[in-house]
């Protein structure tokens, strides 16, 4: 039975980080070719509605499955990309938890993301 709920948990994680990330940024169509870009507003709203609460406590409660790590990671990324939040990240524990992601799996993707975020959240500083 605690598997069977385990597994619900973690399929609706990634759902929810997968769908708050896409809320995050826009879609542009120019010349037949997309194009994506942040929408401030649209971050402003999700950190007003504890997204990063979210992403940052599903890397501790979500240790193992990789997948949903690497949506909160990336919606990580994406909410810490505008600047303005990045003190409410780092406060949620974004930062800490992601080092202590890269640290503790080898898991290849995780890593390239786990950098990314990292950096996303420290060129916010300046």
């Amino acid at each position: 039975m605690h598997e069977a709920f385990s597994t619900k948990t973690t399929s609706v994680a990634f759902i929810c980080a997968v769908i708050f990330g896409s809320v995050a940024v826009s879609t542009n169509v120019e010349n037949g070719t997309y194009t994506w870009s942040i929408n401030p507003t649209r971050i402003q709203l999700l950190i007003k509605a504890s997204v990063h609460l979210f992403a940052t406590s599903s890397l501790t409660h979500f240790s193992k499955d990789v997948p949903v790590l690497e949506q909160c990671i990336r919606l990580i990324e994406l909410l810490a990309m505008p600047g303005t939040y990045r003190t409410i990240l780092i406060r949620a524990g974004a930062s800490r938890h992601i080092k202590y992601i890269l640290s503790s799996h080898s898991h290849p993707g995780l890593r390239v993301l786990g950098e990314r975020a990292l950096v996303a959240l420290d060129m916010t500083s300046s």
